[in-house]
Parts: C-alpha cells; sequence; structure tokens
C-alpha cells in the first residue's frame, strides 16, 4: 500500500502497547483504521481484513477533500477522541 500512496505516513498503534496515544478512544472491533490528512480526521472505523477495503478508503480521502470523519459503525463520541489521537499521532513522529 506505501507503494501506491508514496507521499503517505503509515502508522501501526497497537492499543494496548500504545494506550498512551490511544487515551479515550474506544475500538471495538478490529482491524479499525484512522485517516486523517494534516490534522483533518477523513474517517474512523472498523474495516475488512485486507488491503482492498483500506485502498478504497485512502483513495476516498486523497479525491475528495470534503469527505467526512463519520462512519455508520463508530461508536457516539468516537469522533473527538479519534481527532485528538490523529493530533497526538502528528505530534509523535
Amino acid at each position: 500500500m506505501r507503494q501506491l500512496h508514496p507521499g503517505a505516513r503509515f502508522l501501526w498503534v497497537d492499543i494496548e502497547d500504545d494506550s498512551e496515544l490511544v487515551d479515550d478512544l474506544e475500538v471495538e472491533t478490529f482491524p479499525t483504521l484512522l485517516i486523517g490528512q494534516g490534522e483533518r480526521l477523513c474517517f474512523i472505523g472498523p474495516v475488512l481484513p485486507g488491503p482492498g477495503a483500506a485502498q478504497r478508503l485512502i483513495q476516498a480521502a486523497e479525491d475528495n477533500p470534503a469527505m467526512s470523519a463519520a462512519s455508520p459503525s463508530a461508536p457516539a463520541g468516537t469522533t473527538a477522541a479519534a481527532q485528538a489521537l490523529l493530533s497526538r499521532l502528528r505530534q509523535s513522529c
């Protein structure tokens, strides 16, 4: 996937090993994907394992600057916690 998106950064966050980064974000389903562009949260939610679903979401975020962070399967309150995680990830890298 990195070859398809050379300008993107891909980070793996383990919710147990990196609990200080995850903070208040409630991850209930694995894998859960967070996509951000700069400080803008584009997507947060569970995805099917494998590159297909993630590839489509990344492409949609690149193609549509107005892509919403809302996900029908994301628990209530996830967007604020996910936005905070995105900010922490940007600061830590």
